[in-house]
């Protein structure tokens, strides 16, 4: 596990940086040290212009405001990093981020990675990106965020909602530090201003679990209608079909997933329990449109149950089957 150097538990520290090779931190002992204790590696890095940082290192915060060109960054990640949660904001550029760990991602203007030992990384792509930077506690993220599952996908954010907190990041990275016997203003704000931009990330997703319960129990009541269908059910509730989409898969799933789990489950209960029954009335009677899909359904029902099965006889007892 990483030692994180003792000039980063300081209550303010500012530093700037300049890099225009991905190799400079073994020639900058400034930055090669920065580097490692954020656990990050410069893996591309385009020749347009220098990628210029100023960060400010609060105890357990850091912000920091950052002009690039083209960029990839790899976060390795380790033990220490299931404490650690990861905001980024773009003001000119395009985010975007590669891991099996917890993300939430709003367009391509903002990313927040959540908490993890999973290996991330981290893209920027435009000849003159501005980002706001924030490195953080876990205890920002909301609590909501803590049961997200590992991809959740939103629209961008409006800058309308973004300006305030980069204004103020802005602020606390390009002023100089106070003199040792004043207090420093801008500290004493930071920590709510960093749970703020977490709640911006995460943003109506709240509202959108509440829409995923109500369409849950429409679909469970009405599935045996052949009709019901992804349009028909975002026009049911006068919702946009990307904005469902969105809403199910903060919680994991699909709309077409439910719909076609829910048909699935009526289908075994009527093979079950109505012998008699032909596998056309079957599956007319659980919604399936055609017989082909419902046998499509059922086998990749049994599969999954097969995997899931060989997996429980595979691992030893005591032994986790994830890694």
């Amino acid at each position: 596990m990483r030692t994180l150097r003792a000039r980063y538990r300081t209550p303010l520290l500012k530093e700037e940086f300049r890099i225009t090779d991905p190799s400079d931190g073994a020639s900058n002992a400034g930055l090669g040290e920065y580097l490692r204790s954020a656990n990050f590696e410069i893996t591309e890095l385009g020749r347009e212009l220098a990628l210029d940082a100023r960060l400010a290192h609060y105890a357990q915060t850091t912000l920091a405001m950052v002009t690039t060109p083209r960029v990839r960054v790899r976060w390795k990640r380790d033990e220490a990093s299931k404490a650690r949660t990861l905001l980024l904001f773009a003001r000119k550029g395009k985010l975007s981020v590669s891991t099996q760990g917890p993300v939430v991602r709003r367009g391509d203007n903002a990313i927040m990675l959540l908490p993890s030992d999973r290996p991330a990384e981290i893209s920027v792509t435009g000849p003159q990106s501005e980002l706001m930077y924030i490195s953080a506690g876990a205890g920002v993220v909301p609590p909501l965020a803590l049961n997200l599952s590992n991809d959740v996908q939103g629209t961008a954010l409006p800058w309308h909602r973004i300006a305030p907190l980069y204004a103020f990041v802005h602020a606390v990275c390009a002023s100089p530090p106070p003199a040792e016997d004043e207090p420093d203003a801008l500290a004493a704000c930071s920590e709510a201003i960093v749970e703020s931009c977490a709640r911006t990330i995460i943003g109506d997703i709240s509202a959108q679990g509440s829409v995923v319960l109500q369409v849950r129990a429409f679909i469970a009541e009405y599935h045996t209608n052949p009709n019901l269908t992804l349009p028909s059910i975002s026009g049911r509730f006068g919702i946009a079909t990307r904005t469902l989409q969105a809403a199910f898969s903060t919680q994991g799933s699909t709309v077409r997933r439910e719909l076609r789990e829910a048909r699935t489950r009526t289908a075994q209960g009527l093979r079950r329990t109505h012998s008699q029954l032909s596998q056309s009335q079957v599956a007319r009677l659980s919604g399936f449109t055609s017989l082909s899909a419902m046998y499509r359904s059922l086998h990749a029902e049994s599969d999954a149950a097969v995997a899931a099965t060989d997996n429980l006889v595979m691992t030893p007892p005591g032994v986790s089957s994830t890694r």
